[in-house]
């Protein structure tokens, strides 16, 4: 579990570096939001973030009452 967490960690943030470099390349508004190279990144993000959720919720789940 801790090696999946700290890999969801890793890839998060590098989407977070690639959102940088995209939205630096394009520093319009108009123009991030219709980016498909930026939209890509972003969903790529939201699914990493799920994926961490369910990690933590699981992990909440199984750690004993008083030991986080």
């Amino acid at each position: 579990m801790t090696d999946d967490l700290r890999s969801l960690s890793i890839r998060l943030a590098a989407l977070e570096d690639a959102a940088r470099a995209v939205s630096a390349a394009a520093p319009d508004e108009a123009a991030i939001a219709v980016n498909p190279a930026l939209q890509q990144v972003i969903e790529e993000e939201r699914i990493v973030m799920e994926q961490i959720r369910r990690l933590r919720a699981g992990t909440a789940a199984t750690t004993p009452a008083g030991r986080a």
